[in-house]
């Protein structure tokens, strides 16, 4: 499955450097997930955690699509 953050695709190695960058322009923090339904639930976790070492503070969405 791919990665994308605003619709522009991010590799999972880049995943903590972009939202870093997001995440010191914002005061906003609130995060939304959307993983596709066939994706390996892990993989979806493998991204959350990543971004949760990005910021503390995050306020949390998800979402899975059939």
């Amino acid at each position: 499955g791919r990665i994308a953050i605003n619709n522009q695709p991010v590799t999972l190695q880049g995943l903590h450097d972009r939202l870093s960058a997001l995440y010191r322009e914002r005061s906003d923090k609130t995060l939304f997930v959307i993983g596709d339904g066939s994706l390996p639930y892990g993989r979806i976790v493998e991204a959350i955690d990543i971004a949760k070492r990005c910021r503390s503070g995050t306020r949390w969405g998800s979402s899975l699509r059939a």
